[in-house]
C-alpha cells in the first residue's frame, strides 16, 4: 500500500505546482494590460491629444486629450473670431494691437469680486465658523464683455487683470469699475491726422453702445478696407486695390497711404478713403470691372453706400495711380461726373419665365 500512496501524493504535488505556476502567469499578464487598457493607458491620445486643449490623456485609458479648448492647444483660443483672449502682460498686449484692425482691450481690477448681494447668515459664528468671506461672482463687467465679444463679428476684443498691462492702458483702479480701450491698427495710424487710441465713454458695457463706439471709431484716416471692416463704411468709399503686403511691397504701401492720407484729409465727411488688398479681394473687382488688374497694379473704385448693391464706380485704368489721380478720381465723383460701372449680367443672371422665354426676350414680345 505504500507505493499507491506515495504516488497519490506526487499526483497531487504535481497538481498544486501546475495551479501556481498558471495564477502566476495569469497575475503577470494582468499586469501588463489588466483588463484591456493596460498600464500604458490603452489609446488615450497622449497629453492633449492634437492640440484641442488640456485633456487630461493621463495614460489611464480613457482620456481623450481634446479638453476644454478649441483654440491654440492651451484652451483658451487665441481671441480672434469673437472669442476673448487674455492679455497677462506687456508682451502679450503689443502681440495683441500689432494687427492690421483695430484691438478692443477690456481692463479689469480682477476677474473676480465679492458678491454684492451675498449676505453674512444671522446664526453666523465667528469662532465657530471662521471669519465670514462673501461668495465671489465673476465681474459683471467683464461678463457683459465676453457676450459683446461673442456677438461682434469681424472685431478683436482682449481684456486684462495684470496690473502691468492696466499700467500700459493708462487703467486706473479705483478710479472706474472697468475700463475699455480701443486702439487702431498701428499699421496704419498716422500721428498727424489719428489719435492711436480711445477710451469708451462709459464703465457700463452694452452691445449695441460698444457695436457703434466700434463702427464709429475703429477705422483710422486711411484704414484697410476687407469682409471684417467693409460695413463699418457706411457712407461713400473710395477704395485703392493693391499688393498689400507690408514685408514685401512696404515702399509702394507706404507711398500709397502718404498721398491717400493727404487727400483724405481734405474730403473729411465728403468721401472716405481706404486701401484694399487686391488678392483677398479679387471677388470684388468684378463689381468695378477691375477683374482683369495684375498683381502689381494700382487701382481705384469708388462704393456709393454699404449695401451689395450700392453703385460703384472705377478709374480709368489708362492712368497710373498717383496723388493727382487719386484727387481728381475722387473730385469727379464728388462732382457727378462719374458713371457708375455696370456689370454684365451671365447667362445665369437671366431670369426665366414659366414658358421658358428669358426676360429679355419676354421684353421684345
Amino acid at each position: 500500500m505504500a507505493r499507491p500512496l506515495l504516488s497519490v501524493f506526487v499526483l497531487a504535488a504535481a497538481l498544486v505546482l501546475f495551479g501556481a505556476v498558471s495564477n502566476a502567469q495569469g497575475e503577470d499578464d494582468a499586469g501588463r494590460d489588466g483588463d484591456g487598457y493596460g498600464d500604458d493607458g490603452g489609446d488615450g491620445y497622449g497629453e492633449g491629444g492634437d492640440g484641442y486643449g488640456d485633456g487630461d490623456g493621463d495614460g489611464d485609458g480613457d482620456g481623450d486629450g481634446y479638453g476644454d479648448g478649441d483654440g491654440d492647444g492651451d484652451g483658451d483660443g487665441d481671441g480672434g473670431g469673437g472669442q476673448l483672449q487674455e492679455l497677462k502682460s506687456v508682451s502679450d498686449f503689443e502681440s495683441f494691437i500689432d494687427n492690421a484692425d483695430a484691438s478692443i482691450i477690456g481692463a479689469f481690477t480682477a476677474e473676480k469680486m465679492p458678491d454684492p448681494k451675498s449676505k453674512r447668515p444671522d446664526d453666523w459664528d465667528d469662532e465657530e465658523d471662521g471669519e465670514w468671506e462673501p461668495p465671489t461672482i465673476e465681474s459683471p463687467h467683464l461678463v457683459s464683455l465676453k457676450s459683446i465679444s461673442s456677438n461682434a463679428y469681424g472685431s478683436r476684443f482682449a481684456y486684462t487683470t495684470a496690473p502691468e498691462v492696466l499700467e500700459k492702458l493708462k487703467f486706473k483702479p479705483g478710479q472706474f469699475l472697468a475700463g475699455l480701450y480701443l486702439y487702431r491698427s498701428p499699421w496704419y495710424v498716422s500721428k498727424e491726422h489719428d489719435r492711436a487710441r480711445d477710451r469708451f465713454p462709459s464703465d457700463t458695457f452694452s452691445q449695441e453702445g460698444v457695436s457703434h463706439w466700434i463702427a464709429t471709431k475703429a477705422q483710422p484716416l486711411v484704414g484697410e478696407f476687407n469682409s471684417d471692416t467693409q460695413q463699418r463704411y457706411t457712407s461713400p468709399v473710395l477704395v485703392i486695390f493693391m499688393d498689400l503686403d507690408f514685408k514685401a511691397n512696404l515702399k509702394s504701401v507706404n507711398y500709397v497711404l502718404k498721398r491717400a492720407r493727404k487727400v483724405a484729409s481734405s474730403l473729411t465727411a465728403k468721401l472716405a478713403i481706404a486701401v484694399a488688398s487686391s488678392s483677398s479681394m479679387k471677388y470684388d473687382l468684378a463689381d468695378y470691372g477691375l477683374d482683369s488688374m495684375k498683381s502689381s497694379e494700382i487701382r481705384m473704385g469708388i462704393r456709393e453706400g454699404p449695401d451689395t448693391t450700392a453703385a460703384k464706380y472705377a478709374a480709368p485704368v489708362d492712368k497710373s495711380f498717383s496723388g493727382d489721380s487719386l484727387s481728381n478720381f475722387a473730385t469727379a465723383y464728388l462732382a457727378g461726373k462719374l458713371t457708375p460701372y455696370e456689370k454684365p449680367e451671365s447667362k445665369d443672371d437671366e431670369s426665366t419665365d414659366v414658358d421658358g422665354n428669358s426676360g429679355a426676350d419676354k421684353d421684345e414680345l
